[in-house]
């Protein structure tokens, strides 16, 4: 039910913008959506979807990270299976080494 679940997230998004968990779980939705798609081929509109769901955990994990993901968050996220469609991707590499918040 991948709609549905980005639905329901798009739908949070204006209410917890500044909120880094929502953003990382936000991250996590996409890229279990994005491992679903690149798994289904015969998903509706494939090559949009791809785009823009790979675009989108990777805006919220910056996101996330901006708004001062703890430093256990920023570990987990390189462990994360919900993340694993995004991990070996340039830029997820570049965010995994920022420096983590002091908790």
């Amino acid at each position: 039910e991948i709609d549905e679940a980005v639905k329901l997230v798009e739908g949070a998004r204006a209410k917890f913008s500044k909120d880094n968990l929502f953003l990382y779980n936000s991250a996590c939705v996409y890229g279990r959506a994005l491992e679903y798609v690149q798994a289904h081929p015969d998903v509706p509109e494939q090559a949009m979807k791809l785009k823009k769901f790979e675009r989108q955990a990777l805006d919220d994990i910056a996101s996330a990270i901006e708004l001062k993901l703890s430093a256990a968050n920023m570990k987990w996220m390189t462990e994360d299976p919900d993340l694993e469609s995004i991990r070996k991707h340039p830029e997820f590499k570049e965010l995994a080494k920022k420096p983590a918040v002091e908790e």
